[in-house]
């Protein structure tokens, strides 16, 4: 912090393992940031330094200034996105248009007429979602496709 103090993302992982005191170890290099962060503005590093002095402030109970870091962060974060809503929901009504709720491609047949039916395994991480696959994947007429992260990524 010292030889890069404008930069958020130290601030960031420091505010997520350090319980911060009043007049603390790490309260003048917070109230450095404080006073400095609109200088920030290379992304991502404004997002990380408010998340960072949203933190700071929580755990200080000074909660209403808190709160305006918090919404700052996440205004930048909405201003830099290119998210599209309408994308979304063609995907859906495609994937909707596939896999209709009468079971329809259920009874598409390939593979020398017998059926492929795509099973999805599905779960929390580290819930051994990739162990089940690869059990499965063993078998000589099932196919697994690894972690698909399309959808985590739309």
């Amino acid at each position: 912090m010292e030889e890069a103090p404008l930069y958020g993302k130290p601030f960031h992982n420091i505010s997520t393992l350090v319980k911060f005191e009043k007049n603390g170890e790490y309260s003048r290099h917070f109230e450095k940031l404080a006073q400095n962060i609109e200088k920030i503005d290379v992304i991502p590093d404004p997002i990380d330094a408010h998340f960072a002095l949203g933190t700071y402030c929580e755990v200080l109970e000074e909660y209403t200034v808190g709160f305006k870091y918090f919404f700052k962060a996440n205004e930048l974060i909405l201003s830099n996105s290119n998210y599209d809503i309408d994308v979304d929901i063609k995907f859906m009504e495609n994937n909707k248009m596939k896999f209709p709720k009468n079971g329809r491609w259920q009874k598409f047949n390939i593979n020398d007429g017998q059926a492929s039916v795509p099973n999805f395994i599905v779960g929390m991480p580290r819930s051994g979602t990739s162990l089940t696959e690869q059990v499965l994947a063993g078998h000589s007429q099932i196919f697994g496709a690894g972690e698909l992260t399309h959808l985590s990524r739309s």
